[in-house]
């Protein structure tokens, strides 16, 4: 008798078979697997706060969101409408906290434009005051266009044409008293260099006497003495008196009238 021997092929097959029962039983004994659960998002909690903290961090989000003073309510809710510490106040609580800070906010921003507007006109003043082109006598439409040609950020600094002309006549009327100033001044030390000069004059006469003062001096010399005489006599020391020969006459007849004034006081 022969021996039956397995084929290959069926015990190939039965072997699989074999495992693949084995397979699914240890998968039925074996536990479930535990899933790791995932990690909390790290979102901190906002803090606890009482109702006047809430309206103040009402009002910190306004600042720090750059709310102007001039937004409307529905304009806020839009902007911020979904943020926690502006849901945080009822709506009754919103529109108060708001309407204070747009207050505040108003004179925050009047002062800033005060303080930009003063900038700027001080701006275009030194900017009026470096064009050596621009004088007394320049016509605003002249001096404009000159400004303008410079291309300077202080003449865009200041918003209209009406503004800087106005700084500008203000500019040109400083220039005049300036100058005004200045002749006055000239005219003075001119007027009391006349005055020592006469002076002088009288003392160096042979009639003068050294024992009186300069009013009763001048009026001993000059009391009688026509003013073409000492005109003559000025021009021949004093060749560079900065008075115009009118001037000269006025205030040589001015001061001899001050020292018969002062010379009747004294008596």
């Amino acid at each position: 008798t022969s021996v039956w021997e397995e084929p290959a092929a069926y015990k190939e097959a039965r072997e699989k078979a074999a495992a693949l029962i084995e397979a699914n039983k240890k998968a039925k004994e074996a536990p479930p697997a535990v899933k790791e659960p995932e990690p909390e998002p790290n979102i901190k909690p906002l803090p606890v706060l009482d109702p006047k903290q809430k309206v103040e961090a009402f009002k910190q989000l306004l600042s720090d969101s750059d709310i102007k003073s001039t937004a409307t309510f529905p304009e806020v809710s839009a902007k911020l409408g979904q943020h926690p510490t502006y849901t945080a106040l009822p709506k009754g609580e919103r529109k108060q906290a708001l309407a204070e800070y747009k207050t505040k906010r108003a004179k925050v921003e009047k002062e800033t434009e005060r303080k930009r507007s003063r900038e700027a006109r001080a701006g275009f003043l030194r900017l009026l005051a470096e064009a050596e082109e621009i004088s007394i006598d320049t016509p605003w439409s002249r001096a404009d266009e000159l400004l303008a040609a410079t291309c300077d950020e202080r003449y865009q600094a200041v918003a209209t044409s009406t503004e800087r002309k106005g700084l500008f006549d203000e500019f040109v009327s400083a220039l005049r008293e300036k100058d005004a100033s200045e002749k006055r001044q000239t005219t003075e030390k001119a007027r009391e260099a006349f005055r020592k000069a006469l002076v002088q004059l009288a003392r160096e006469h042979p009639a003068a006497s050294h024992e009186d003062d300069d009013a009763a001096l001048l009026i001993g010399v000059f009391g009688r003495t026509r003013f073409s005489d000492v005109e003559s006599a000025m021009q021949k020391k004093n060749p560079n008196l900065l008075l115009s020969p009118e001037d000269r006459r006025r205030e040589y007849q001015r001061f001899v009238d001050d020292c018969h004034e002062t010379v009747r006081r004294r008596d």
